[in-house]
C-alpha cells in the first residue's frame, strides 16, 4: 500500500531555503550594473545595458513566481501541522 507522509517542518525549512535564494535573486540586478564608461565603447556598454534590463526582468520574474511558492509551502507547513494536532486531539478525546 503507498503511503503519503508530510512533514510540516520539512516545508518549513523548504520555504526558509527558497526565503534565502529568493532575497538573492532579488538582489542580482545591482551586480551586473554600473559600468557605464568602463567597458570601452558605447556599443558594448549598449549591449551590456540590454542583456542586463532582460536578465533584470527574467530575474524579477521567477522572484515573483518563488515568492508565491514560499507562500504556498508555508500555508500548506500550517494546515498540514493543525491537522496533526486536530487528530492527536480527537484521537485523545475517545
Amino acid at each position: 500500500m503507498a503511503r503519503f507522509t508530510v512533514d510540516p517542518a520539512t516545508l518549513h525549512a523548504l520555504a526558509g531555503t527558497l526565503t534565502g535564494i529568493h532575497a538573492e535573486m532579488d538582489s542580482m540586478h545591482s551586480v551586473a550594473s554600473g559600468y557605464e564608461g568602463v567597458l570601452g565603447g558605447r556599443d558594448l556598454e549598449g549591449e551590456v545595458e540590454s542583456f542586463c534590463s532582460s536578465w533584470g526582468y527574467g530575474i524579477h520574474k521567477l522572484a515573483d513566481h518563488m515568492e508565491k511558492v514560499i507562500e504556498r509551502l508555508d500555508a500548506a507547513a500550517a494546515t498540514y501541522g493543525q491537522s496533526e494536532t486536530d487528530i492527536a486531539t480527537a484521537c485523545r478525546a475517545t
